[in-house]
């Protein structure tokens, strides 16, 4: 069951270093050549409907890489140019803050009202 009482759907099973992912649930590894726009990968929703939580872009964390670091900013999720080992929330990378490339963006999120 998912954190919202509904059942999670059925979903391929990581197994060691393999991903669970297809094309079908993520933009990864150059097979769009681009990012994406959003919702163009209705299976890989989470449960709770959130749409391209993987791959497409890498999104910016608020978090510094490293505890004394000040220089580099947390990055997680993959993006469409990266092979599909980097395309989960659990793996991190890092980036400048200043750095602008077309595969990080960010997250818009806020409360329904």
């Amino acid at each position: 069951m998912g954190a919202s009482g509904t059942r999670a759907p059925e979903r391929p099973v990581s197994v060691g270093n393999e991903p669970a992912l297809n094309q079908l649930c993520a933009n990864y590894s150059r097979n769009v050549g681009h990012p994406s726009p959003e919702g163009r990968y209705p299976p890989g929703q989470s449960v709770e409907g959130i749409h391209d939580l993987l791959g497409n872009v890498w999104e910016w964390c608020s978090d510094w890489y490293g505890q004394d670091s000040r220089e580099l900013k947390v990055l997680r999720g993959g993006s469409w140019y990266y092979n599909p080992q980097n395309v989960r929330v659990s793996y991190r990378s890092r980036s400048e803050p200043a750095n602008r490339y077309n595969n990080i963006g960010f997250r818009c999120a806020g409360e329904l009202r």
